[in-house]
């Protein structure tokens, strides 16, 4: 399962990149996924709709949250699902993890060590179904953050530390994934006081690998990553500035280094996010010259094999489906719209 992506649909360092924003929305996808059966979680206002197979449920979280919750991220578990944001405090910003399981919500307790600083973008790391950990950005404002992470035990939070400390400027759009065997694969742009890149780090055994760029190092800000799983490998996409707009490039994470890159959209594409399909994983981004929605299927080897494009809302980010029997975007207003493929060469 993957989640949705929000936290890379929020403003980046790139002033510019501020007007191309998508506009906050009255609903949205948090997550869509398997446990024992297909589940579906769009958030409503101050209310989770839970869809499980056929049948679907209202979920209240305004008891477990402040006024002012911001929700980025969810999880679907074995036994439920969990979700994650921020919510406003006097001296900054918290994290907030609920989690339902067996039909009961609890609030998580937050990492300690926040000390008045912002908390923000939580990434909630599973395996097996389970959680077993989470990364987050934390800083006294959003040009200090730093990236920080702790391992969940099903009961408190252990292991504490830092990926990163303070950068040269931002660091932001953070993702991460677990592989197969366990070890984790954390992706983010970073501003290395010339443009914004997108960074990596692996943590195995003896901890986390130094940060390194994905890609060569350009003069253009290479922003919004976003990752998923491919057992022991993974993929990255993310969007590149090309002095006349964003264009939508992927990398395949071999296990060691980040190899076959191309570049997978034209220019107006932004905020991408990855899904599990039937068979295959799906990237879904919006193309702002197009006024639609792309979806681009990759097969199990991170291979691109088919492309679409659908006219829609920027305001209402679709999930791809084949609940029908057939491929289809679907909002979170319910509505939906059918795809016609084009094969890619």
């Amino acid at each position: 399962m993957r989640r949705l992506c929000l936290r890379s649909i929020l403003p980046v360092a790139t002033l510019f990149l501020a007007t191309l924003a998508l506009a906050a929305p009255d609903s949205q996808w948090l997550a869509v996924g398997q446990g024992s059966q297909e589940v579906r979680i769009l958030q409503q206002g101050n209310e989770l709709l839970v869809a499980t197979g056929e049948t679907s449920r209202s979920v209240a979280i305004d008891q477990l949250t402040a006024s002012g919750t911001s929700l980025q991220e969810a999880v679907v578990l074995t036994r439920g699902w969990a979700v994650a944001g921020s919510e406003i405090r006097k001296e900054g910003r918290e994290l907030v993890i609920v989690q339902s399981r067996d039909d009961q919500q609890v609030r998580l307790p937050s990492p300690p060590g926040r000390n008045g600083a912002i908390r923000h973008n939580p990434v909630l790391l599973t395996q097996s179904g389970e959680l077993v950990g989470m990364l987050w950005l934390q800083g006294r404002d959003e040009a200090s953050f730093r990236i920080e992470y702790a391992e969940w035990n099903g009961d408190r939070w252990r292991r504490r530390g830092r990926l990163t400390g303070r950068g040269p400027g931002s660091q932001l759009a953070l993702d991460a994934v677990v592989l197969e065997d366990g070890t984790w694969l954390a992706v983010w742009s970073r501003f290395d006081r010339r443009d914004d890149e997108i960074y990596w780090s692996h943590r195995g055994s003896s901890g986390w690998s130094e940060p390194q760029r994905v890609s060569t190092d350009n003069a253009v800000p290479d922003i919004v990553p976003t990752l998923t799983s491919l057992g022991s490998e993974a993929l990255v996409a993310w969007s590149r500035f090309d002095d006349e707009g964003y264009e939508l490039y992927t990398a395949r994470f071999d296990g060691a280094a980040w190899i076959d890159e191309r570049r997978v959209a034209n220019q107006g594409a932004l905020y991408p996010t990855w899904h599990q399909v039937p068979g295959a994983v799906a990237l879904v981004y919006r193309h702002a010259g197009a006024s639609a929605w792309g979806w681009v299927e990759f097969d199990a080897t991170g291979r691109s094999q088919r492309a679409t494009l659908v006219a829609g809302p920027a305001e209402a980010r679709p999930i791809p489906s084949y609940a029908s029997g057939s491929a289809e975007l679907l909002y979170p207003t319910g509505q939906s719209e059918p795809v016609s493929w084009s094969s890619i060469p």
